[in-house]
C-alpha cells in the first residue's frame, strides 16, 4: 500500500471553507449530493466520529452515512507516518467530518494487530498479545463477526498466524475487558505488533504497564507526546517489533510448612501444595501513543460508537472503549427512551464533546438495538462484479446472496457492471444476505463505480491504463492519492484487476486500483 509521512493530525483549518459533495451511491440514495461550490460565506464546523465501518456508498459508520470520495484512509505506523488503507466492513475508523458529512480525514485504527497465540472453537474465542477476543454471530449485541480473506470461519484461524483485529471492547461477568471482534483478518507481511487500550498496574520503578494480560515494558520506548506522562486508566496506543513477544510461566510462590517454592525452579525446604504457574506475555515496546482527546479534537462534537461498561445509574456515568462518558444532562434520540434502557453490553452512539480531564460530556445518545436502528442491518451502493448468480456476486468486497431478495431493477437483470443499493444483514463469517436490491443510476462524478478486468494497455507517465477489449474496454485514470492495493503501478500490465472511482468526461477516475488475485 501507499505511505504518506502524513503526520496524525487534524487538517488544516483553511479547509473549513470547503463543502463536498453529500454520498457515494447512485440515483435512488436517501442523501442527494452536494454543491462543489460553496458560497463563499459559508463556514462549516468540523466535527469527529469513531466507530465501526457498517456498510458502504461512501461509507456508513455505526449506521451513518459520510461521504469518503475526496479522502484516502490511512494507518498510523510506528514512525508517525501514514499509510494508505482500504476501508473494509467492520473495521474501527475514527474519521473527521464537516458539517454535511464530507470526510476530511479517515484512519483506520485496529483493536490489536499480532500474532495469534490460543483458539478455542468451541468457546468461539482466540487470543492475541493477552488479549481475549470474541466472536459475534448475534447482531442484537452489536457489530457481526466480518472474517476477511482467506479467513471465513474461527477454525480457518490457526495458531502463530498474524492478524489483524477491529472490535467494540466489552466487560465480561468477571469484569475483565473483552474484544468482541467486527473484523478479523490475516495479515500477509511481517510488520509491527499494535495494540491499543488502557494503562493498568503501572509500575514506574520496573517501567512496566498491563493492558489486560499483556504486560508492556517501556523502558526502551519513545513515549509520545512528550509533553505527557504515563499514568494509571489512560488510553494509549503501542507498537511492539517483530519478536518483541515472550510468553513464559509466572513467577509465583507456593507456601508450605517449612519452605517455599517458585516456579523459576528454586526449592528450599518442603511444600504441602503445589501451584499451577500462569503463564504471562511480555512485550517490549518501541513507541506509545497517549491519546489526549480534548487536544485532539478541540472541543469539537465527537460521536464515539461502542459497547458500554461500567454503568452507573445514580451518576449517570458510563465507558465506552476505555473512555469515560458523562450523560448526566444528555437527551435520548429515540422517542420514550432514558437512562433506565441502558445496561452493560449495549450498544450505543454517543456524541458530545471532551473535557479537560478526558471524558465525554454526552449531549445525545441514540440506543443501536434491532428494533431501534436495525443493528445488524448492511447498506450497500455499489457495482455488481463477480456475479454468478443472485446467490452469489459481490458488492463494494462484500459477498453477497440475493436469492431471496426483493429486487426492484425493472426489465434489468442482476449481472456484472449493474449499479445497486443491496440492503441485508450478515450472516456468519461476513456473507451478507440481501432482503432488498434497488438498481441505481449512476450520476457523473458523484457514484463510486466499479469495473473489473484484465489491464491490456498502461501509460505511466499520464498516468492510464485500460482494462478489457473492444466495446468492453474501459480507459482508467489514477492520480496521485489513487490507492493501490497489492500491485505496484509499474506491474499492472497484465494483471487483472478491480477498480473503484467516479466517470467524469467520459474518463473513469480510479480512487482504488486492486490486485485480483
Amino acid at each position: 500500500m501507499n505511505k504518506h509521512p502524513i503526520q496524525y493530525s487534524l487538517i488544516a483549518a483553511a479547509c473549513a471553507a470547503l463543502i463536498m459533495s453529500a454520498c457515494g451511491g447512485g440515483g435512488g440514495d436517501s442523501a442527494s449530493a452536494a454543491s462543489n461550490t460553496p458560497a463563499a460565506s459559508t463556514v462549516l464546523a468540523d466535527s469527529f466520529m469513531s466507530g465501526t465501518v457498517t456498510g458502504f456508498g461512501s461509507i456508513f459508520v455505526d449506521g451513518k452515512r459520510v461521504d469518503d470520495r475526496n479522502v484516502t484512509a490511512g494507518k498510523e505506523n510506528a514512525d508517525g507516518s501514514i499509510a494508505s488503507q482500504e476501508l473494509k466492513l467492520g473495521q474501527h475508523v475514527m474519521v473527521e467530518n464537516d458539517a454535511s458529512l464530507a470526510a476530511r480525514l479517515i484512519r483506520v485504527e485496529s483493536q490489536v494487530e499480532g500474532a495469534v497465540s490460543a483458539v478455542d472453537g468451541s468457546a468461539g474465542t482466540l487470543t492475541v498479545l493477552g488479549q481475549n477476543i470474541r466472536i459475534n454471530t448475534d447482531a442484537s449485541l452489536g457489530p457481526v463477526t466480518v472474517f476477511g480473506d482467506p479467513y471465513a470461519k474461527l477454525a480457518d484461524v490457526a495458531l502463530n498466524d498474524q492478524v489483524e483485529v477491529h472490535g467494540l471492547a466489552k466487560t465480561d461477568s468477571a469484569g475483565k475487558t473483552v474484544i468482541q471482534a467486527t473484523r478479523i483478518e490475516k495479515k500477509v507481511s511481517a510488520e509491527a505488533s499494535v495494540l491499543r487500550g488502557i494503562v493498568s498496574s503501572l509500575s514506574a520503578s520496573a517501567k512496566t504497564f498491563k493492558i489486560n494480560d499483556l504486560v508492556v515494558n517501556y523502558g526502551n520506548a519513545n513515549v509520545t507526546p512528550a509533553s505527557m506522562t504515563l499514568a494509571e486508566g489512560q488510553e494509549v496506543a503501542i507498537w511492539i517489533p517483530q519478536n518483541a513477544v515472550t510468553t513464559a510461566p509466572a513467577t509465583t510462590t507456593t507456601t508450605g510448612s517449612t519452605g517455599t517454592t517458585t516456579t523459576t525452579g528454586t526449592t528450599t525446604g518442603t511444600t504441602t501444595a503445589t501451584a499451577s504457574p500462569a503463564q504471562v506475555t511480555t512485550a517490549n515496546a518501541t513507541k506509545i501513543k497517549i491519546r489526549d482527546r480534548k487536544s485532539e479534537n478541540q472541543s469539537m462534537d465527537f460521536q464515539l460508537g461502542g459497547a458500554i461498561a461500567k454503568l452507573d445509574p445514580t451518576a449517570k456515568t458510563f465507558v465506552i472503549d476505555g473512555i469515560s462518558i458523562d450523560a448526566s444532562s444528555a437527551t435520548f434520540d429515540q422517542a420514550g427512551k432514558t437512562f433506565a434502557d441502558l445496561k452493560d453490553g449495549a450498544y450505543v452512539r454517543v456524541k458530545g464533546t471532551f473535557q479537560a480531564n478526558g471524558s465525554l460530556k454526552a449531549q445525545t445518545i441514540t440506543l443501536r438495538t434491532l428494533e431501534t436502528e436495525g443493528i445488524g442491518d448492511v447498506e450497500l451502493h455499489g457495482t455488481i462484479l463477480n456475479f454468478k448468480s443472485n446467490a452469489d456476486f459481490t458488492v463494494r468486497d462484500v459477498q453477497v446472496d440475493a436469492s431471496n431478495a426483493k429486487v426492484t431493477c425493472g426489465t434489468t437483470a442482476l449481472a456484472n457492471n449493474v449499479q445497486v443499493e443491496v440492503e441485508g444483514k450478515l450472516a456468519t463469517g461476513g456473507k451478507l444476505a440481501a432482503t432488498q436490491v434497488k438498481c441505481e443510476t449512476p450520476q457523473e462524478n458523484v457514484t463510486i463505480q466499479a469495473r473489473s478486468g484484465l489491464v491490456v494497455k498502461v501509460d505511466l507517465v499520464a498516468k492510464t491504463l485500460t482494462i478489457g477489449s473492444g466495446t468492453e474496454s474501459v480507459t482508467v485514470q489514477w492520480t496521485s492519492g489513487t490507492l493501490f492495493v497489492n500491485v505496484e503501478q509499474a506491474a499492472l500490465s497484465g494483471k487483472t484487476v478491480v477498480i473503484e472511482g467516479v466517470v467524469s468526461g467520459g474518463v473513469f477516475r480510479a480512487t482504488k486500483i486492486k490486485l485480483v488475485k
